[in-house]
């Protein structure tokens, strides 16, 4: 559900969303920044509530967009459900890097077949403008709606530049506080903080599951083929770490210096309960042949 700029957010929307990311992909760490990041949700809460004081339009809402649906994630003024992106405005805000103004939907012929034009709210005005992640794909959309036809100043233009930039810094300094450089997983730090979270936000009856991978024998392969070596061993088990939480809407990270985990969050319980998936993910990690120096490597 989106919420208002007044309302607190749903703080496990990530487990729900997650699934048919930006371009077709499965589950990123941009992603779960957007969709479960306490910093981000605040970034959106405020931008969202300096839009409304500037345009003074009904509607104001951040957008979130997978390959298919557009997620209303902050919204004030109005209650929206997700859609399909090709009935939506703000698919036509992503074209380009420009502010997409609109002063009356219903003389743009373009517009006309968008479900928030010929039906509730029937908007007339619109104004959002892209947001993207640090890759550059569009990930969310910016905007001001109103069921009334209306203009757009100068000053509240320039806003939505400035609105767009700090949004986008924070994403790029939150991705880089949250990543870790070598794996390209959630560091320790954020896993940490998320576990801490999750195990305080998960109601009776929910479950967390944790899968704690430790990578045998690491020391002496370290010393024995040496450090370039033991980090292709950690980034080769990081990704095949990555492909199985993208499958099961899992976050993945490094909890020691060869010690991984696999997070199921409060609202999957019924992954944390199946056993037999532990096994399976712990296999497809032993089974990962390890290179070094163009050669297999045995255990």
């Amino acid at each position: 559900m989106p919420f208002s700029a007044d309302s607190p957010p749903d703080t496990r929307l990530a487990s729900r969303l997650i699934g048919d990311g930006p371009q077709g992909s499965e589950p990123s760490a941009i992603e779960w920044l957007l969709y479960d990041d306490q910093v981000m949700r605040e970034c959106f809460r405020h931008a969202a509530a300096i839009l409304k004081c500037v345009t003074g339009a009904s509607i104001i809402a951040i957008t979130l967009l997978d390959r298919n649906l557009q997620h209303y994630f902050a919204a004030g003024g109005v209650m929206m459900s997700p859609m399909p992106r090709g009935r939506s405005l703000c698919d036509h805000a992503v074209q380009g890097d420009k502010l997409f103004v609109t002063e009356d939907a219903r003389s743009d012929t373009a517009l006309q077949k968008c479900a928030l034009v010929h039906g509730a709210p029937f908007i007339r005005f619109y104004a959002a403008i892209a947001i993207r992640a640090p890759g550059g794909e569009a990930v969310g959309v910016l905007c001001a709606m109103d069921s009334s036809p209306r203009q757009l100043d100068p000053d509240a233009r320039d806003v939505f530049h400035h609105l767009r930039a700090l949004i986008e810094n924070d994403l790029r300094l939150r991705t880089a506080a949250a990543l870790d450089p070598l794996t390209r997983l959630f560091n320790r730090r954020f896993m940490r903080e998320y576990v801490r979270r999750q195990w305080q936000d998960a109601g009776a009856g929910e479950h967390i599951g944790l899968v704690v991978i430790d990578v045998d024998w690491f020391k002496h392969f370290n010393d024995t083929y040496g450090h370039p070596a033991g980090d292709g061993c950690l980034r080769e088990v990081s990704s095949v770490l990555q492909m199985i939480a993208d499958e099961h809407q899992m976050i993945a990270g490094p909890i020691g210096g060869e010690e991984f985990a696999l997070l199921v969050t409060a609202t999957e319980p019924h992954r944390s309960n199946k056993r037999s998936n532990a096994y399976a993910w712990g296999s497809s990690v032993y089974r990962l042949p390890i290179v070094s120096g163009g050669l297999e490597l045995s255990r």
